[in-house]
């Protein structure tokens, strides 16, 4: 009887399929776009995002790649019209709700969406601020494809049950989707350029800080300048939250 049941243990084990060590898949190559008119939709993303190919595109193109930021394409490419990317949930936002299936990160999102909004060019919703999830809006290729525009932003609050006396480290906690702690944890991050770090930082309930310790946040804002003197180029913005 033991050892049938060796056997079978055996059996099982040989059969079981063992995780790599390391990820397989590293990174996403590319991005296909449907398009029902690929040029028409590739000189939109040029025109109100910046995105360009290294080429003249041909207006009969099927296909060409556009390149993001940071360096990964996005392949837009001739499809039947009414070919979308979005699929529908009800955990997101509501029964039924169609999900776009591409979130882009983007700088100052708050001047951007103000920019498509008066091109009138873009079909878009209204600005949605997360708090520490985020900023983000929902736009609209000419294909009625569905992307998420979104910046992360760093929530920033006074500690209630902290006095004024205490050091400034202890008296104020930052939070945001990839980061919870305090000043000196974010000075870290900000220096070592990590994705946890936003270039927005909302700082939370101003009116009631500048009468409980106003010395507090005019030394936390202070922080915040003399960082975006040491790197010029990734600058903090600071939102002033009531």
């Amino acid at each position: 009887m033991v050892n049938r049941a060796i056997e079978e243990f055996a059996e099982l084990t040989a059969n079981e399929v063992v995780p790599p060590s390391v990820p397989v898949l590293k990174r996403v190559n590319c991005i296909y776009v449907p398009a029902s008119d690929p040029y028409l939709t590739i000189k939109w993303f040029e025109r109100h995002f910046g995105l360009r190919h290294p080429k003249e595109v041909k207006k009969d193109t099927n296909g060409e790649s556009l390149e993001l930021g940071n360096g990964m394409e996005l392949f837009i490419l001739r499809a039947e019209k009414g070919s979308r990317m979005t699929f529908q949930t009800d955990v997101w936002s509501g029964p039924n709700f169609q999900m776009s299936m591409l979130s882009f990160e983007v700088d100052n999102i708050v001047d951007l969406h103000q920019k498509l909004l008066e091109s009138g060019e873009v079909k878009l919703e209204e600005l949605r601020d997360n708090d520490g999830c985020g900023i983000g809006f929902y736009f609209y290729d000419p294909d009625g494809n569905k992307f998420t525009a979104w910046e992360l932003q760093t929530m920033v609050w006074r500690k209630a049950e902290v006095p004024a006396a205490t050091r400034l480290e202890e008296r104020f906690g930052f939070v945001n989707c990839y980061f919870h702690g305090e000043l000196s944890g974010f000075i870290a991050r900000v220096r070592e350029g990590s994705r946890d770090v936003s270039r927005r930082i909302q700082i939370i309930g101003c009116s009631e800080l500048r009468q409980s310790d106003r010395e507090g946040l005019q030394q936390l804002v202070e922080t915040f300048e003399k960082l975006n003197r040491e790197y010029p180029d990734r600058p903090l913005r600071i939102v002033y939250r009531e």
